[in-house]
Parts: structure tokens; C-alpha cells; sequence
């Protein structure tokens, strides 16, 4: 055999035995057993997990909410066990969630609305409207000199008036589904209160104000507001706007600071901040306490047939109470860094301390809102929970609300005009595992009542035992108590 075919012949029978014998590469069976191992231990771990969690009652099959404790930003708080407004030591630190740990995160699905104007007033809300004032110019002089109505949901914006008057700008801009309301100033004594009809367009002029810009609240067809026409004397007025009759409805003397504490209406329920009667004046230069006065202008009267209002004693300061229908909200300041925000129902023994260091805050159907540290946030009644409504890299302030729907400055959007932000709440936001059960027995404390005339002329009506509360002075006396007005007479 030749040398060139021994060294072949050799060659092969390498390869060949490289092939039967594994030499050159691993062999198959280790990378099998590698992989069988790291499954094995894979395997044992998640079972010694398993049976840690069934130890601690805590498994994913008994538990649900584990699986959302493992998304990147927990939206769902952990604790559903639901307080409700529990009467508390107002004493002590409030708790602000029904789970302090875990705040949920509703600002998903809040939008941005944007506008023609530069600068954007504070707006009235109602439904997917907004009606607000507006302009564009140096803050140095009159800018909010056009009102505008805008849909939140077609995003259209419609030019309603440009004011006419010089210096003229517009503020208090109210809104529901019948009437616009607005103030139209030159900031010093023409301060004009308008109406204009949503259906047929026609404005109206209610009132000129010659002391300042009064603080206008409409609910349905009533307007009111607190206005000063005397020397330590301020006004409690009612329109209504069908008619458009003016109702002085109280009086306060010598109680400046409740002159500028805006009233409240919600229907026929009219609602404002006075001294409590029940505290003297020594106990008032200790600490000053005041009362919710609150009445029903459909069926609450006295014998003589003037309006006789219900009295709610917090124990607390008062400061521009609102009122839903069911609670009050109010701030225990006149607007100081230092308020304490409080809400209670009618007869509450203890109100509820929801928040410290508010200013900005409005109450709608179950919730109530308010602004703090550039945050929104928002506060469920049924459940004492608190939510955000601003993201972790959002800054808002100045928040407004009617019904379900709230509406913010949005001080993070950028850019060199003002942006409104906006979200509108439903049931599955408020109570993601279902609404809880609510008492639905009627509060003795908001009963209202048909004045009812027997046969013999007499008012056959049975008054609740539990509405019998102190009435206001009857003329304003020493204790800065209102005085009701003798007839429900126009100015």
C-alpha cells in the first residue's frame, strides 16, 4: 500500500471514530441534564413559594388580589374593608384612606382640553360642559374679557361675549343645563350679575353690586349669593331665575368675616356659615365656633310663615360650607394654609377631618375634591377612601366639580397657555369591587315636609322631633346671629 492511501485510510478511520466515541465536542446527555436540573429547581421553588403563601392564607387561588399587587404601579388598594364616616377625636392626626398604604391612582383616562385664549379662568362645570372666561394678554390688565362655552366630549369651543365695559373683565361663571350665569366687573363699583337663557338666548340683566364682586352659586333655577350694601351689614339674596324675583333672605351684622364666606345651594336647599348661638362671647374670644345654618326654602317655615332655617353645630370654625344633599364640606379657615377640610352629615356628633392644609376643594355626588402639594385628590364618602386624580408627574390645582365630573388646572401640561384637565368619574372607578351597602334610611335631620292646611285652616303638618333646633336671633342681636328678613321682599 502506497503512503498516500495508508494516511487516507488513517484519516477515516479518526473521523469515524470520533463520531461512535463522542472525542472533540460534549456529549448530548450533559446539556440534557444541565436543563433538567435548572427545571427541577425552578419547580421546587415555585412550590415552596405555593405552600408559604397556603400557610399564610395568602395563595394566588385564595387571594385574587395578589395578581394585581404584582402590576408596575398598584392602582387597587388592598384593603376593602370599607369605614365609612365614622365619627372620630377631631384631635387627632387624620387617616387619609381606608388603607393608608396604598393609595389608588385614578388619573387614567383624564384628558387634556385646550383653547384658543392664552389665559383661562377657573370654569363652572355641569355634565360635559364648561363655561369659563378667558382672553389673551398681559396680566398687568383686563384679559378675561370673552366668555366661552366648550364640550368636553366634541372638544368645540364657542365664543359667547366679549364685555363692552372699560376694564371690564368677567368672573363667577356658573352653568347648568337651563341658565348662564357670570359676573361682568370693572373691578371697582359696576359689578353686574347676568343671566342668559340657554334655550332662547335672552341675558338679563339681575343686579348691579357697588361694594365688590359678590360669590355667585346657582343650583336649578335658584341664584344666591352674599353681598354688602351697609357698614357691617351683609345680605344673604335669592333669585329665582323663572321669575326672577329677588328674596333678601338674611341679614349679618358686625360678622365680617362670614361676609365673605360664600353660601351654598343645592335645589331648594340653601346652605351658609354663621356664629353658633349657643357659644357666649367670652367662649368666642377663646375660640370661635360657628353654625351650619341650612334650610329648605319649599316647606321651611315658622307660624308667621317666614323662613325659619335648621341649625348644624360642627364645634368647629366654618368657611364656605357646600352641600351635596346628604353632607357638608367646609374648611375650618378663612382660606389660611393652616385649614383643616371637614365634612359631616346633618346631626353628626363628630365631624370628619378628610384632609389638613386645604384651600381649594368642592364636594359632588359621593365625592368630594380638593387640592394639595400640586396634587389633586379625591375623597369617596361611602367608603372613607382617598384617591389621586393627578399622575405621579402631574401638578394640578384649583379643582372643580359638579355631579361625577372634575375639571383642573393642569400646571404640568407645558407650552404658553393654560390647559384645563379633566376626567369624568363612574361607579367602576369609585368602587372597583362593587358599591357597598349604604343605610338608606332617610337623616331626621334633612326630612322635608308638604306644609299641609286642615279644615279648619291650621297647619296640620307633624314637624320632626329631631329638626326642633335652636333658631337664629330673630333681629340680629348682640351674638351676630342672621336675621331673617320680615317678608320675602325684592331689592
Amino acid at each position: 500500500m502506497t503512503d498516500r492511501k495508508r494516511k487516507g485510510t488513517q484519516n477515516r478511520n479518526r473521523r469515524s471514530e470520533t463520531r461512535t466515541t463522542g472525542k472533540g465536542r460534549p456529549k448530548a446527555w450533559i446539556f440534557l441534564s444541565i436543563a433538567a436540573l435548572i427545571v427541577l429547581a425552578g419547580i421546587f421553588m415555585l412550590w415552596h413559594s405555593l405552600q408559604d403563601g397556603t400557610e399564610q392564607g395568602t395563595s394566588l387561588n385564595a387571594d385574587p388580589t395578589l395578581l394585581l399587587s404584582a402590576t408596575p404601579t398598584p392602582r387597587v388598594s388592598m384593603d376593602f374593608s370599607y369605614p365609612g364616616i365614622q365619627a372620630r377625636d377631631p384631635g387627632t392626626e387624620p387617616s387619609l384612606t381606608a388603607n393608608p398604604n396604598i393609595v389608588r391612582d385614578l388619573s387614567y383616562f383624564a384628558e387634556d382640553a385646550t383653547f384658543t385664549e392664552k389665559q383661562i379662568n377657573s370654569p363652572g362645570v355641569f355634565g360635559n360642559e364648561i363655561f369659563f372666561s378667558a382672553g389673551t394678554g398681559s396680566l398687568d390688565t383686563n384679559v378675561l374679557t370673552k366668555l366661552y362655552l366648550y364640550n368636553l366630549e366634541t372638544k368645540k369651543e364657542e365664543k359667547i361675549s366679549t364685555t363692552e365695559i372699560y376694564m371690564g373683565e368677567y368672573y363667577e361663571t356658573l352653568i347648568n343645563d337651563k341658565w348662564l350665569v357670570y359676573l361682568e366687573t370693572d373691578h371697582g363699583k359696576k359689578n353686574n350679575i347676568y343671566v342668559r337663557n340657554r334655550e332662547t338666548g335672552q341675558v338679563t340683566l339681575l343686579k348691579t353690586c357697588t361694594n365688590g364682586k359678590p360669590k355667585l352659586r346657582l343650583s336649578q333655577d335658584n341664584l344666591i349669593w352674599m353681598e354688602q350694601e351697609e357698614k357691617n351689614v351683609d345680605y344673604l339674596y335669592m333669585v329665582d331665575l323663572v321669575s326672577q324675583e329677588n328674596l333678601t333672605l338674611f341679614t349679618f351684622e358686625d360678622v365680617a368675616t362670614y361676609g365673605v364666606s360664600a353660601p351654598a345651594v343645592y335645589g331648594d336647599w340653601i346652605v351658609w356659615a354663621a356664629p353658633d348661638p349657643n357659644q357666649s362671647e367670652a367662649e368666642r374670644q377663646v375660640e370661635e365656633h360657628s353654625a351650619i345654618y341650612y334650610l329648605n326654602i319649599s316647606c321651611d317655615f315658622d307660624e308667621e310663615g317666614k323662613l325659619k332655617p335648621r341649625i348644624y353645630t360642627p364645634g368647629t370654625y366654618v368657611h364656605e360650607p357646600y352641600f351635596n344633599g346628604e353632607y357638608f364640606l367646609w374648611i375650618d379657615t378663612n382660606k389660611s394654609f393652616n385649614s383643616n377640610l371637614y365634612i359631616a352629615a346633618p346631626g353628626d356628633t363628630v365631624p370628619k377631618i378628610i384632609d389638613t392644609k386645604v384651600t381649594a376643594y368642592g364636594l359632588g355626588d359621593d365625592v368630594a375634591v380638593y387640592g394639595k402639594d400640586s396634587i389633586i385628590w379625591l375623597y369617596i364618602i361611602p367608603t372613607g377612601e382617598t384617591c389621586r386624580l393627578t399622575s405621579m408627574d402631574e401638578k394640578g390645582m384649583l379643582p372643580q366639580i359638579n355631579g361625577r365630573t372634575v375639571v383642573w388646572q393642569n400646571n404640568g401640561a407645558g407650552g404658553s397657555k393654560d390647559t384645563l384637565r379633566f376626567k369624568i368619574l363612574t361607579d367602576e372607578d369609585l368602587y372597583p369591587y362593587g358599591k357597598p351597602e349604604i343605610d338608606t334610611t332617610p337623616n331626621p335631620y334633612l326630612i322635608v315636609q308638604d306644609t299641609k292646611v286642615g279644615d279648619d285652616g291650621e297647619d296640620d303638618t307633624q314637624k320632626p322631633e329631631d329638626t326642633a333646633e335652636p333658631s337664629p336671633t330673630p333681629t340680629g342681636g348682640d351674638d351676630g346671629a342672621p336675621s331673617p328678613s320680615p317678608t320675602p321682599g325684592g331689592n
